[in-house]
């Protein structure tokens, strides 16, 4: 076998990606159920209240961030991990376009 060959193989930082990225893809999965409530509940909010929850809204756009970087940290897109095993939770702040109607 090539010894480039062998030494890609072997890598211990990939495997230990891979891993990484088996984890996340699982915390991506719980996360989608998660956004699924989290959309039932805002239109249901939305419906009786006649607008928005602002705390319903922060956590979709918070988790649509996370879901955003495990894509990017999957892909190789970026090294640095996602939150827990890495960056802090994705802070974002609503602007006035999307308070807007």
């Amino acid at each position: 076998m090539d010894e480039r060959l062998k030494a890609e193989l072997t890598a211990q930082e990939k495997w230990i990606r891979l891993l990484f990225i088996v984890l996340y893809v699982i915390g991506f999965q719980i996360a989608e159920v998660v956004l699924g409530a989290t959309v039932v509940i805002q239109f249901l909010w939305t419906l009786f209240t006649g607008e928005p929850n602002a705390a319903l809204r922060d956590l979709g756009q918070r988790l649509g961030e996370w879901l955003r970087q495990i894509i990017e940290y999957a892909t190789w897109g970026a090294d640095a991990r996602p939150w827990p095993f890495g960056r802090s939770w994705p802070a974002t702040a609503l602007t006035d376009e999307r308070e807007a109607p």
